[in-house]
């Protein structure tokens, strides 16, 4: 495989990347306080090198980052480049970092701040020593927004943090992009990756192959979207999901996701079908979920996808470092399952 193509799909993937305090459910930080944020006016912490990772004509705008703090951030080698990992050894509960909104447009943006260990919401404890399961952050017109946090963490849980910056101006549309999510493995002092792991990665790749190297999620059934008050609806239900043909076979968890950090879990080990993809059709009872105001309050709802979780992210890294495989297929989607129109009252 030409090192473009690989260099090209490992930088779209590192793009994508016990306590008594008092708990509150959700915080909206005050950016003009120092207490909980530092402003950097007219500085960008984060745009300078995804633009030039990304190399497009129309550079980027907006960025966000979660930077764990020096001593839990450990690179490991994969080909000529190198992967970010959070380093837990020391099995602490809470990884310690900061959080970056870097705004490089004239206008104010809110972002809520989401954390999970693997399929669950994990609290956030800000400078303050009290605990949120989500924080809701302005970013200033061309700055950058620095929140540093602390992120709950269960050592013998799951080894992946996603962070999910849910941006609230819109119209912005979450449509199945894979830069939507933050996601990192943490290792602990007993992070072992074994040889049957690494040898189920393993996959050619075909010299003629001109399809999508990555996945991309969609929603499925006949319904169209549309906008109004920078909210997305649509005309009729959805009725499931869809991930695109691949040249490889995975197997992807996949997960509803709620603005106030509510998870549930929709199936697990779904399988996608090399040059095939992969389906799956909603029940009844999560249909009713999503569109029953009484039963969900409401809420904005995402469906998330993940493909490799916990270890497999580093026997991943190790399959392309042996050779038995092309480039890395570690995958997050998101795409927002928008509100049925008839019922908002549009």
């Amino acid at each position: 495989m030409k090192r473009l193509t690989f260099c090209s799909i490992i930088c779209i993937l590192l793009l994508w990347s016990c306590s008594h305090n008092k708990e509150t459910f959700h915080k909206r930080v005050n950016t003009q306080s120092s207490e909980f944020v530092k402003v950097y006016k007219n500085k960008h912490l984060l745009l300078p090198s995804g633009n030039k990772i990304a190399s497009t004509p129309s550079p980027f705008k907006i960025a966000t980052g979660f930077i764990p703090n020096q001593n839990f951030t450990q690179y490991i080698k994969i080909k000529e480049e190198s992967y970010k990992i959070i380093d837990n050894s020391s099995d602490n509960h809470y990884i310690p970092g900061k959080m970056i909104i870097d705004n490089n447009m004239s206008k104010k943006i809110t972002y809520t701040i989401i954390s999970l260990q693997g399929n669950q919401n994990t609290k956030v404890k800000t400078k303050d020593g009290k605990l949120h399961s989500s924080l809701t952050v302005t970013a200033n017109p061309n700055s950058s927004t620095v929140i540093p946090l602390d992120i709950k963490w269960d050592p013998k849980g799951f080894s992946e943090l996603t962070i999910f910056p849910l941006r609230h101006d819109g119209p912005y549309l979450y449509d199945g992009g894979a830069l939507a999510l933050i996601r990192l493995y943490v290792k602990n002092k007993n992070s072992l990756v074994d040889k049957k792991t690494i040898k189920e990665q393993a996959f050619d790749l075909q010299s003629n192959y001109e399809n999508s190297f990555l996945p991309t999620l969609s929603l499925t059934g006949n319904f169209t979207r549309s906008m109004n008050n920078n909210e997305c609806y649509t005309n009729k239900k959805i009725t499931g999901i869809k991930v695109n043909s691949i040249p490889f076979n995975a197997k992807a968890d996949v997960l509803l996701l709620e603005d106030n950090g509510k998870t549930k879990v929709l199936v697990k080990n779904l399988q996608i079908k090399k040059n095939k993809g992969g389906f799956y059709s909603f029940n009844t009872s999560t249909l009713d979920y999503l569109y029953n105001k009484e039963l969900s309050k409401n809420n904005r709802k995402f469906i998330a996808v993940f493909i490799n979780r916990n270890s497999e992210i580093l026997a991943d890294v190790q399959a392309v470092n042996e050779g038995i495989k092309p480039y890395m297929t570690t995958y997050q989607g998101l795409t927002e399952v928008c509100k049925l129109k008839k019922e908002a009252g549009t």
